[in-house]
């Protein structure tokens, strides 16, 4: 994984800033934005401003991060995405997060990923309204992840009470140093990229920390 902070312009779909404030907090939400103009599968995360100085996402120099992503089932029916991203420091602290992969907003954020082996992360501050965002690729192996579990996902039905289960029982393993972020099914589809919709500079929003 190698982060990218040289020469990035990001911008956001309008109707995914509109309804910023409607995201609940300790939550993530599937969208996508434009990242020097191609548009990047993206995780718009809501956090307090206790959880972002936990991270210090407002440090200088930004924190180093490791992502990790996984898929869990229970039997080989029940299925959750989980993703961990990793703040290296002393000692490591973790933010986890599950998605829907039965969802549909969820198998448009995996396409995208894939298609152009770049994820975002935009870390909302519910208190200040300030977002700080990473940008990365994604390295072979977890392009491998990402091409096995489009294929999954897509055989999946929408009954998402099968996933509450299992995302309920895993937050439950969670740390004291970790954070648990909820997966929020919003059902706006102005949070993706749209041909011919308003789109937000970063720098229009907040003074980003590109990490």
């Amino acid at each position: 994984m190698k982060n990218l902070d040289q020469g990035i312009e990001i911008s956001y779909p309008l109707g995914l800033i509109e309804n910023l404030e409607k995201i609940p907090e300790s939550h993530a939400l599937p969208c996508s934005v434009l990242v020097n103009n191609v548009e990047t599968g993206s995780l718009l995360i809501a956090c307090s401003n206790q959880d972002i100085n936990h991270y210090n996402l407002g440090s200088s120099p930004p924190p180093e991060t490791a992502t990790n992503y996984r898929m869990l089932n229970s039997g080989m029916l029940i299925y959750a995405i989980q993703i961990v991203i990793v703040f290296v420091g002393y000692p490591d602290k973790s933010l986890k997060l599950h998605l829907n992969p039965r969802d549909s907003k969820v198998k448009k954020f995996l396409k995208l990923c894939r298609k152009t082996k770049v994820i975002s992360f935009h870390f909302y501050n519910t208190d200040t309204g300030s977002i700080a965002s990473v940008v990365t690729t994604v390295d072979d192996d977890d392009l491998d992840w990402f091409i096995r579990n489009i294929k999954l996902s897509s055989k999946l039905t929408q009954e998402s009470w099968k996933y509450d289960i299992l995302a309920e029982y895993l937050s439950e393993e969670v740390s004291k140093e970790d954070r648990f972020y909820t997966y929020y099914a919003h059902g706006n589809r102005d949070c993706f990229v749209r041909e011919g919709a308003m789109q937000v500079m970063l720098q229009q929003i907040s003074k980003p920390n590109k990490l």
